[in-house]
């Protein structure tokens, strides 16, 4: 019976045995496969880690580049708002400009209007080369019916120049001055 019991003891020393070694056998597979999910999940902590800091440097890069883009497009639109005021400013010069040169030609026009007017005048009071500078701004031929329409020069003693047309200024003295020194021309 000792045998019988040492044997039956020895075997469920052995059953106890094998179940110590197989719940060690587990317990270090699962210290194993935590270690290496643990292992795992440390690398990819890191590498999120490593991700998470590259994005942060791309999000730094792009609003320094947002920034960047920002203060150009600011620039471009001072700049825009710069050249829209010269072009303005070059408008409203260009309308003075083209406003003058309009009462310029205008001014021009009356005055050549006024002179050609008068020219017969200038022939009238002697100043015949005054007349044929005239003529010639004016572009009138001097030598066709132009001359022949203005008066004739009379030439007193005191070598002023007298006419004969009521309608002009002092004219009163030159017909009274043609009575008393010209009456025999």
């Amino acid at each position: 019976m000792f045998s019988s019991q040492a044997g039956q003891a020895a075997l469920q020393a052995y059953d106890k045995a094998v179940k110590v070694s197989a719940e060690r056998e587990r317990y270090r597979t699962d210290r194993d496969n935590f270690k290496a999910k643990f292992k795992t999940t440390e690398s990819r902590l890191q590498e999120t880690d490593a991700e998470m800091e590259k994005l942060k440097k791309e999000l730094a890069e792009a609003k320094t580049a947002a920034d960047t883009a920002e203060a150009e497009v600011e620039k471009m639109k001072v700049e825009e708002k710069k050249k829209l005021d010269e072009a303005d400013a070059k408008g409203y010069e260009a309308g003075i400009k083209r406003a003058a040169l309009e009462y310029t030609q205008t001014a021009h026009q009356m005055v050549n209007d006024a002179l050609e007017e008068r020219l017969p005048e200038f022939f009238e009071l002697g100043y015949a080369a005054g007349a044929e500078v005239m003529a010639t701004v004016l572009v009138v031929e001097t030598d066709t019916q132009f001359r022949k329409q203005c008066a004739t020069l009379l030439i007193g003693p005191t070598d002023k120049t007298h006419y004969l047309n009521p309608g002009l200024p002092g004219s009163h003295l030159a017909i009274k001055s043609l009575d008393k020194s010209l009456v025999g021309v």
